[in-house]
């Protein structure tokens, strides 16, 4: 399943495992499923977007160019050992940099963008 997401961050890892002495590498990301940034409202009273967090291949480093940034993510659905399904981010494909920009209501109640400060 592809999906666009807004990578926050991501962090290249690497460690010996003290158990099993593997070498264990890859990347530490954390990004919003909600790539649109629209605001969101839960059933629970929760609000706003929740960072998801995954751990990567270390091949995709070539392809993390900035963050946050919007990026085209593959995602594969697993199963836990609980037996709970979930997606879990394979790869992903640069698309392009962000500009947050705050809006102001207009006249009629909507929102229109900001004025550019000079």
């Amino acid at each position: 399943m592809k999906s666009e997401v807004i990578l926050l961050y991501a962090k290249p890892y690497e460690f010996v495992d003290e158990e099993t002495k593997e070498k264990k590498s890859g990347i530490s990301m954390s990004y919003y499923f909600n790539a649109e940034l629209t605001p969101q409202y839960g059933a629970n009273g929760d609000v706003g977007v929740r960072p998801a967090k995954c751990s990567v291949p270390i091949s995709c480093i070539g392809k993390i160019k900035a963050a946050p940034a919007l990026y085209l993510a593959d995602f594969d659905m697993s199963v836990d050992a609980k037996g709970k399904p979930f997606l879990q981010l394979q790869d992903l494909d640069f698309v392009s940099e962000l500009m947050l920009t705050p809006v102001q209501p207009d006249a009629g109640g909507g929102a229109k963008p900001a004025a550019a400060k000079a």
